[in-house]
């Protein structure tokens, strides 16, 4: 029961804790099940209790209702920043929930030649690359300007190699499941700058050669050895 001053009404519980309290008296009952149980009671208590609310300041800093961004950006893998290395377009359906679509296509042809005294050859290679996914970027945390933002991507690709000489294509296709964080500060409601850190949970590649090998390849574990980027995206 409940006791206290006139007028009061009983405290409700978080709204995580009435959700994950059936979950704790089943692990208590069943302690075989604790990795299942424990693992899920802690999941819906962060979505439950300490999903954020949007900011006071979204009306001012940030886009209301569904938008597009337009980006470019640097990653880790450029060597200069005189050029930008990715472009970027970005979904924002809520203040909690942006996607993230992206297409690769590349195709380029490679050569190398040697020639000293001793040795002399020339090779080649014929590439074609392509792939595509899709990120949803999910807010964490807000404050004022800043979103702290949590990242879950998948891809997948093919790529088509042709080298010099014959009966030596072959073809080479990846499966990716990434996970991330991500920091966005809001100038306006219109221009958002971004610093990303993916990383790799499980990966799956499968090559085919034209003389009938096949080489298969997974790899999967939570570690934190992040490719950064950093873009700024103009919101229309």
């Amino acid at each position: 029961t409940y006791s206290g001053s006139s007028g009061s009404s009983p405290r409700q519980p978080a709204p995580g804790f009435a959700i994950i309290a059936p979950m704790f008296r089943t692990f208590r009952k069943a302690p075989q099940k604790s990795t299942t149980c424990l693992a899920i009671a802690l999941g819906v208590f962060v979505l439950g209790v300490h999903f954020p609310k949007p900011a006071m300041a979204d009306k001012d800093t940030r886009p209301q209702g569904p938008t597009v961004g337009i980006g470019i950006g640097y990653g880790t893998e450029s060597n200069s920043f005189m050029r930008p290395t990715r472009s970027s377009v970005r979904v924002r359906l809520s203040s909690m929930f942006t996607l993230e679509p992206f297409v690769i296509a590349t195709a380029g042809n490679f050569t190398e030649e040697v020639d000293n005294e001793d040795l002399e050859f020339e090779s080649g290679e014929k590439r074609r690359q392509y792939s595509g996914g899709l990120n949803l970027r999910t807010r964490i945390l807000a404050r004022e300007k800043v979103d702290f933002m949590g990242i879950l991507g998948v891809s997948a690709g093919k790529t088509t190699s042709n080298p010099k000489g014959p009966d030596n294509n072959s073809d080479r296709l990846d499966y990716r499941v990434g996970y991330g964080l991500a920091v966005n500060y809001w100038y306006n409601k219109n221009w958002c700058i971004s610093l990303n850190a993916d990383n790799t949970v499980f990966s799956h590649s499968k090559e085919t050669s034209q003389r009938g090998f096949t080489v298969k390849n997974s790899q999967y574990g939570f570690l934190w050895a992040p490719a950064v980027s950093a873009a700024g995206h103009l919101y229309f």
